[in-house]
């Protein structure tokens, strides 16, 4: 399946394992961040958000860019589904809370008729993932958590 070593620790909600796999160097830990989330287990999670490889910019919008190709291959998610995105969909609320207090945001997405030229070039390269973008956007923000 491609999963890696943190993956499955998180998976199997080992978190002394986790704690010992993100001291190695180079630890890839963008889907285990999904999957913690996923799971629900707020120790976990924190484990990994507090990770020094990790940025407030990682945590919300610009998540899609700091993932390694590999991991955009193998994740269980779209790339435009970010942490804190994530973590609203599933109403996981503590995590969330962990999210927003490390500055994590959610983008309020632009109109649909915007005209921008961030738009235009979304609207003509790939309209499809614009718009699964936008409905995952707007089910985020209207999450009970």
């Amino acid at each position: 399946m491609g999963r890696t070593a943190i993956e499955i620790a998180v998976d199997n909600e080992n978190l002394e394992i986790v704690q010992l796999l993100l001291m190695q160097p180079d630890v890839r830990i963008g889907n285990a961040l999904l999957c913690s989330i996923r799971e629900g287990v707020y120790e976990l999670a924190e484990a990994l958000i507090n990770h020094p490889s990790i940025t407030k910019e990682m945590l919300g919008e610009g998540w899609a860019k700091y993932l390694d190709p590999s991991e955009t291959a193998t994740s269980e998610y779209s790339s435009d589904i970010s942490p804190v995105i994530l973590a609203a969909h599933l109403n996981q609320f503590e995590i969330l809370q962990m999210l927003l207090r490390k500055d994590a945001i959610i983008e309020k997405p632009h109109k649909h008729y915007c005209s921008c030229e961030a738009c235009e070039e979304e609207r003509i390269n790939d309209g499809l993932h614009r718009s699964l973008k936008r409905i995952n956007t707007f089910r985020a923000l209207a999450s009970p958590a």
